[in-house]
């Protein structure tokens, strides 16, 4: 998975229909996740758009088994660090 995704793209996504989050700079589509998400649909669509980083940390490791089937490419931000990372 090598999709680029501008930060700019996932704030469009942030509707019950359309929902992406970022997390750890990659990008997710968790819309057929929302109605099966033990905390709520609201939990996840009040951060629709956005960078959930901060907000994951507390669930259990089980989450990041489930998470990576809905992960759909990377943010900028990824690529900015790997060019810093090799001094491109």
């Amino acid at each position: 998975m090598n999709n680029i995704i501008s930060i700019e793209e996932v704030s469009r996504h942030n509707k019950k229909e359309d929902c992406w989050v970022i997390v750890n700079d990659n990008v997710y589509n968790v819309t057929d996740y929302l109605d099966i998400h033990p905390g709520s649909v609201n939990a996840i669509l009040k951060k629709a758009g956005t960078d959930v980083s901060n907000d994951i940390k507390f669930h259990r490791p089980i989450v990041w088994k489930y998470l990576i089937k809905y992960k759909i490419g990377s943010t900028l931000t990824t690529m900015q660090k790997f060019f810093k990372l090799f001094k491109f």
